[in-house]
């Protein structure tokens, strides 16, 4: 999701509007005309008089900064005079025709997860200081307002011999060193294991009291939305999956709900619903933890050297098979397995910058970089 989420704007990143601004604005429109925007430093000074009274007597309304977009939420900095920096959080489906309960339900798990994690771990994840999940609040959409996490995008960290023309051994050290922290990280959210998968779900005190149907985007129908039935719609389509306590019913999901019609696709879902049949489930520990719902580069902050700094974008956070879970492989490290992400050129060894994302050759991704983990 958004690269630009809880970052200090670096200078290889634009300053001005693009192309891209502009696109992301138009899908952004109907929240955007939402949105008060007006009150957004009304609301964020309430918040810092409730939550520190010492500024009660003060006038602390923040700047507003311009929006920065992620694949599904707008984002709004928050900068105070007295040196506090905030972030405002909201759904692109924040709009009173579009928002209903499973959305709503949703942002109530992330936030309050999200304050669990912060309560229990040394994580380095933003303090939830205020959210709503209605329409019917002062900035007619509903959000989550969070503390900014400064730091340098893990991506430009990890690939500093090809954008800052670092020393190769040096960026080695820094993946070493980011790599070794965020495992520390995910490691602790082993401790939030379950016999059932899906989303936790909160008592009226802020703790877990059961685990609760979980939200997920249908990522065929939005493809078919576009391609069958030539709908340029972008809005995400979100389907709610009951609690189960069966990990064989999360990965077949997907197939379940969209049955292949044609010859060949339905034997290739056959052929996958027989491997998925032969994962090896764990017995001695509960099927279902805990873990970061994007497990990608662009939700980590680190160091100029690599130490993690900050994990952010927790929508969607809930219980998942193991398989999938806190211990697995992170997606930047796996992308050479994925044919639909990986863009890797010869070209790249020669210093042609790439049209997309830089990536790692073959040879070093994944084997070399797991091999720092271990």
């Amino acid at each position: 999701m958004a690269q630009q989420q809880h970052i200090e704007r670096s200078p290889s990143l634009p300053s001005s509007p693009s192309s891209e601004d502009d696109e992301n604005a138009e899908l952004f429109s109907a929240v955007l005309s939402t949105l008060d925007r007006e009150q957004l430093p009304l609301l964020a000074n309430a918040i810092l008089r409730r939550l520190q009274p010492l500024h009660r007597t003060t006038n602390a309304k923040p700047s507003v900064g311009e929006p920065l977009y992620g694949s599904y939420h707008i984002l709004f900095p928050l900068t105070f005079d007295i040196g506090l920096r905030w972030i405002a959080k909201i759904p692109i489906n924040g709009t009173a025709s579009k928002w209903d309960e499973l959305s709503a339900s949703a942002l109530i798990s992330e936030a309050n997860t999200m304050r669990l994690l912060k309560r229990e771990t040394t994580i380095p994840l933003p303090d939830v200081l205020d959210f709503s999940s209605t329409t019917q609040n002062t900035l007619r959409c509903p959000y989550i307002i969070m503390t900014f996490i400064s730091g340098i995008p893990l991506y430009n960290v990890w690939f500093g011999h090809r954008l800052k023309g670092a020393c190769p051994d040096t960026t080695h050290l820094h993946r070493i060193r980011a790599l070794e922290s965020i495992a520390s990280a995910m490691v602790q959210l082993d401790r939030f294991s379950f016999r059932t998968g899906g989303r936790i779900l909160f008592g009226n005190d802020g703790n877990p009291s059961h685990i609760g149907s979980m939200r997920r985007v249908d990522h065929k129908a939005m493809l078919d939305r576009w391609f069958v039935h030539k709908d340029p719609d972008d809005d995400p389509i979100y389907i709610e999956c009951a609690a189960s306590s069966d990990p064989k019913a999360y990965y077949t999901l997907m197939l379940d709900m969209h049955p292949e019609r044609n010859k060949v696709p339905r034997g290739l879902a056959m052929l996958l619903r027989q491997l998925i049949s032969w994962i090896s489930e764990p017995s001695s520990m509960d099927p279902f933890v805990l873990a970061h719902p994007d497990f990608h580069i662009q939700n980590f902050i680190v160091s100029e050297e690599g130490e993690l700094r900050g994990v952010i974008d927790w929508d969607g956070i809930a219980a998942v098979p193991r398989t999938l879970g806190n211990e697995r492989y992170p997606g930047w490290l796996t992308r050479d397995w994925d044919p639909a992400m990986y863009g890797y050129k010869e070209s790249i060894e020669h210093g042609v910058e790439p049209e997309g994302v830089w990536e790692d050759s073959p040879d070093l991704s994944p084997t070399t970089a797991v091999s720092m983990m271990i």
